[in-house]
């Protein structure tokens, strides 16, 4: 692999970083390379904290102190982090999506953005850090296509939405998916000029360069890695594993199916459960991994699920063919 101690994973919204970044996270440590990967989401995230963003939205302006102060403070506690581990780390949305779309979503001026990325880049240089650039061919039918696919999230309402709420989006009266549009070309313009005026080695995707696993492929070889193989998924007794979980703690619930060839969560998306190596399962795209215990009557009773996301339920009890829980179980 190409000696570097820190992966940047970046682009427009929905363009594939996380299940991207979690597969080259999963790939590097089967090829025996100490790896750890940040979930743009994650509560131990060592650049945003969660919901910092929207509180500051909400206030309406941005402190100073907080572009030329905190953030470059954590970005320099991550360098030095990096360079004391063996690890490779993988930041995914961290850099464009969340930092430079943020601070013009706050109406921070293009030359200040540009400003504050080039000096992260400055902070990051002993690292020999690599961008991932996932680069869209035209804005428009990109967000359409992500919302397409997440239609059944309601996100390109949740997105609207949030973007309305920041500095630029009632400055500009942003109430709908035309606005967003625009919004999002200022940001790929401000992208494209940073990207080409970073040093650090970078690697371009371009969206409808061929298939996921060609590009998957190409991306590999870039890094000097071998091919990113499908994990063996053979599920053995799947009926074991299927059925409806409720959250002991609150009346949600997770559906688990699929077959022998592979599990899935029964949502809008089908969500993988990809077999980690300790038995359990990596929810695909996230960074949370669940469990099943408790076997009784050729059955799962229990999931038990963990990670580092907002709000994380940690045990689930299967539920019975009436709709209900069994209470004996649904203790810690």
């Amino acid at each position: 692999m190409i000696d570097t101690k820190l992966l940047l994973l970046d682009g427009l919204t929905g363009a594939g970083k996380s299940t991207t970044a979690q597969r080259l996270w999963l790939h590097l440590e089967r090829q025996g390379y100490a790896a750890r990967w940040f979930y743009e989401h994650d509560v131990c995230h060592p650049i945003w904290r969660p919901d910092e963003q929207a509180r500051m939205a909400e206030a309406g302006a941005l402190d100073p102190g907080f572009v030329q102060g905190v953030l470059p403070m954590r970005w320099r506690n991550l360098a030095g982090e990096c360079r004391a581990s063996e690890q490779a780390t993988i930041l995914e949305g961290t850099l464009f999506q969340s930092t430079v779309g943020f601070l013009l979503a706050m109406n921070l001026p293009d030359r200040a953005i540009e400003e504050h990325v080039l000096a992260v880049e400055e902070t990051l240089a002993g690292l020999a850090p690599i961008l991932v650039y996932f680069r869209p061919r035209d804005v428009a039918q990109s967000l359409q296509a992500v919302f397409e696919d997440r239609r059944a999230d309601g996100y390109a309402a949740d997105l609207i939405r949030h973007i309305a709420r920041t500095p630029y989006g009632r400055d500009s009266g942003l109430s709908d998916f035309t606005g967003l549009v625009r919004f999002y070309e200022h940001w790929i313009s401000l992208v494209e000029r940073l990207a080409a005026r970073m040093r650090m080695a970078n690697y371009v995707l371009e969206e409808g360069s061929g298939d996921w696993p060609s590009r998957e492929r190409r991306l590999t070889e870039f890094l000097g890695l071998p091919p990113i193989g499908e994990l063996q998924d053979r599920i053995d007794q799947p009926s074991r594993f299927i059925g409806r979980y409720r959250d002991a703690g609150s009346a949600d619930e997770l559906v688990v199916a699929g077959n022998e060839d592979g599990l899935h969560l029964d949502d809008a998306r089908r969500t993988r459960l990809i077999p980690a190596r300790d038995g359990g399962f990596h929810i695909a795209a996230m960074c949370a991994e669940l469990s099943f215990g408790e076997e009784s009557g050729g059955v799962f009773q229990r999931i038990e699920l963990r990670g580092n996301l907002p709000g994380l339920s940690p045990v689930w009890i299967r539920m019975s063919e009436g709709g209900e829980a069994d209470a004996a179980r649904s203790g810690p």
